[in-house]
């Protein structure tokens, strides 16, 4: 190729009629690179080298703009691409690669044809990363192949279905602003936007379900785009935790995340998926652009459950406009069994919190199975009350035991401004008193909750900090080790809820908030009802945690590669499942009659061993620590 045949398209962009800013510099720049050279010398490596570099710059200045070579069919574009088919044998490039350089596939990994099958570049749209291109048209007959299910395929080896994200189908939604019609049978669409909305989005919610543990972090990214925008942040920031919320979104199953995209909301006026809302976050550029965006999904989700109420002041507008019945829904759900809640939680705080007691006062120690806790003296009535009917599991019994306490016990108490009372009672405990007697002990972080539903939400819980989700397996194998124990159902829960209020206590501010609406979200019966089903997949996912072995390899990897053994098809449970501690039996009965490595039947054993190993009361301890015969971890003399 001579120099001639650059300065000639160095010409041709420059007379265009609607010149693209970016091609002005660009040809500024070729046009002196070129200047010192003659027309008739042929292009050398180096001259070569620098038009692909230019061609990179114009790529990252036009990707995802008006001027995108798959959302424009421009003449200003259409010569940038004759230039590059010239190229290509030159260069020794294809010339889909010279044109978008961060492309590495040259097969459409949706069915395998070549992309050079198709010429005109608006028939492509950019993959996840910006790294793959895929054909409309091979999109198009995948979903017809699997009945319009929205779902892309990524490598050409694994066939696994994926999800495709918000930024391809943002870049499919760019596309509608051609005329190009598009048919499938009979049916005849504007564009293959208009297809994806008439055949492809209607079955969003045939499968799979809205993943709630996603909740809690849209209402979060609801209430940062006010804090970013009240504090005159810059949008960038905002941008970020866009990207960060939908790459939690991918990590869940295709049925559920499709469902998600589908769920309808009130949006510009008219009824749309949550897709769309969810493209717009995508592609805006400052924060006016989205505030009604925001302002329909904090609408969503409080229509979706009204404990996904943002905090942000600017909604309370927003809020008071929604219907009165709703809020009365939320008034009228709260008020049940408060005072069952309200006595639960002050046994949990009895226990939980760390009084400042006078030296004036002799130290008493109360306890329940295997916690205890010094308290005030003056408080010490209560635990004989609410004891004996945990022990007697006795719940209908605590609500109206609680009443009677608040009258004769905590109201003489807190009212108790004496001299001595004032010399001897710190602040902290005066609040405490107060927030008993106000029913409000969840202003200082106590609660109770049904551990059924406490196991559920934290196998929902979303977190990407390795260090909290191994604070949340041990907290798990609490729960199931209660439940394998031989007390009674109060007891347990009491027992739940004080571990729970101290695993909560170590959380940062950002979690508890997002665990508590988690916890909310959740259904109750449905969590009892799977109760055993759940304990039982969590300690499958466990033994299959611990049966991890590097795999063997002759190559040295700085990480080396790890191989799971699938604990789903060496254990064999029954459906029906009686209880805990006969799960955790079967695990153990089934585990001898594995051919598994040493070391990894060992691993397995240690930690059925661990949670199904007795809970020794704090009398029981203390005998065991002051009697003669020592005894052993699981209770019996040795």
């Amino acid at each position: 190729m001579l120099v001639q045949r650059i300065l000639d398209f160095i010409r041709s962009i420059e007379e265009a009629d609607e010149p693209i800013l970016c091609d002005v510099s660009l040809c500024d720049h070729l046009s002196v690179y070129f200047s010192n050279k003659s027309s008739d010398d042929n292009l050398n490596n180096e001259d070569i080298y620098f038009l692909l570099d230019c061609y990179k710059k114009r790529w990252d200045l036009i990707i995802d703009s008006d001027n995108d070579y798959t959302l424009n069919p421009s003449s200003v574009n259409q010569r940038w691409i004759d230039l590059a088919r010239e190229l290509e044998p030159i260069a020794k490039r294809n010339y889909l690669k010279i044109l978008i350089p961060t492309v590495i596939n040259e097969i459409d990994l949706n069915d395998f044809s070549l992309l050079t099958e198709t010429v005109n570049l608006f028939n492509f749209y950019l993959g996840y990363g910006g790294h793959t291109l895929y054909r409309k048209l091979s999109f198009c007959r995948h979903l017809e192949r699997w009945q319009f299910a929205l779902s892309t395929y990524r490598n050409a080896t694994d066939r696994t279905l994926s999800v495709v994200t918000i930024e391809e189908l943002a870049r499919l939604r760019s596309c509608k602003q051609t005329t190009k019609k598009v048919t499938i049978d009979t049916e005849v669409f504007d564009n293959f936007w208009d297809l994806m909305r008439k055949k492809v989005f209607i079955h969003l919610r045939d499968n799979g379900q809205i993943p709630i543990g996603l909740l809690p972090h849209l209402l979060e990214l609801v209430e940062r785009y006010y804090f970013l925008k009240s504090n005159g942040l810059d949008f960038s920031i905002f941008k970020n935790d866009v990207k960060n919320f939908f790459h939690r979104v991918y990590a869940y199953e295709l049925a559920d995340v499709n469902s998600f995209y589908g769920a309808k909301i009130a949006y510009k006026e008219e009824e749309q998926y949550l897709l769309d809302a969810f493209i717009d976050l995508h592609t805006a550029t400052n924060f006016s652009e989205i505030e009604l965006t925001i302002q329909a999904l904090s609408k969503w989700l409080f229509h979706f459950d009204p404990e996904l109420k943002a905090s942000s002041k600017e909604l309370e507008s927003v809020y008071d406009e929604l219907s009165r019945h709703e809020i009365q829904t939320v008034v009228t759900n709260s008020s049940q069994s408060r005072d069952l809640e309200n006595c639960c939680s002050l046994l949990v705080s009895l226990l939980t919190t760390k009084f400042k007691i006078s030296t004036s006062f002799t130290k008493k120690s109360y306890s329940l199975w295997d916690k205890s806790n010094e308290i005030l003296p003056e408080l010490g009535d209560i635990f004989t009350i609410l004891l004996p009917l945990v022990i007697e599991n006795r719940p209908d019994s605590l609500a109206e035991a609680y009443r009677d306490i608040i009258k004769d016990i905590i109201a003489p108490v807190s009212a108790d401004k004496s001299w001595y009372t004032w010399a001897t009672r710190s602040e902290e405990t005066i609040k405490w008193l107060d927030l008993v007697k106000n029913h409000r002990l969840n202003e200082i972080g106590v609660y109770w909750f049904e551990p059924e539903l406490l196991f559920s939400a934290l196998l929902l819980f979303n977190t990407n900090h390795q260090s909290l989700k191994a604070r949340i397996n041990l907290f798990l194998d609490d729960i199931i080790q209660t439940y394998a124990q031989d007390q009674n159902d109060l007891m347990k829960q009491f027992r739940i809820n004080i571990l729970f209020n101290e695993f909560l206590m170590g959380l940062s501010d950002h979690h508890q908030v997002n665990l508590l609406r988690l916890i909310k979200l959740c259904n109750l019966k449905t969590a009892k009802s799977n109760f055993l089903n759940n304990c039982a997949s969590y300690i499958e996912n466990r033994l299959s945690q611990l049966s991890q072995i590097p795999t063997e390899t002759r190559t040295v990897h700085f990480f080396s590669q790890l191989y799971q053994l699938d604990s789903a098809k060496l254990f064999k449970l029954p459906e029906e499942k009686k209880d805990v501690s006969s799960i955790i039996t079967e695990y153990k009965t089934q585990l001898l009659t594995l051919n598994l490595e040493p070391k990894i039947s060992e691993k397995i054993g240690k930690y059925l061993l661990k949670i199904g190993q007795p809970i020794l009361t704090v009398e029981q301890k203390e005998m065991a620590k002051s009697g003669n015969r020592p005894m052993d971890y699981m209770g019996q003399y040795t």
